[in-house]
């Protein structure tokens, strides 16, 4: 019982990890769509991912922050509880 308690916490870890990557990826790549979108002269597309920018940062920087901060809330409570 205790190893797949082991083996859950570390899959929920490698999850966390990939989940951080996939969005730090995503907020790199974001601004390399608006350099590509400027240096190929498409000012639609450059004008609207633009107007998203702003909505786009802050929303993946609110769900990473949420996501991981509930985790470690209830990683700290679950060990205050079993101690």
């Amino acid at each position: 019982s205790k190893l797949v308690k082991l083996k859950n916490e570390d899959d929920k870890e490698d999850s966390m990890r990939r989940m951080a990557w996939f969005f730090l990826s995503g907020l790199v790549t974001y601004p390399a769509l608006v350099i590509l979108c400027d240096i190929f002269g498409l000012p639609n597309a450059l004008a609207i991912l633009g107007s998203l920018a702003e909505t786009y940062f802050i929303s993946v920087s609110g769900l990473i922050s949420v996501y991981f901060g509930s985790n470690a809330y209830v990683k700290r409570h679950t060990r205050t509880d079993d101690n």
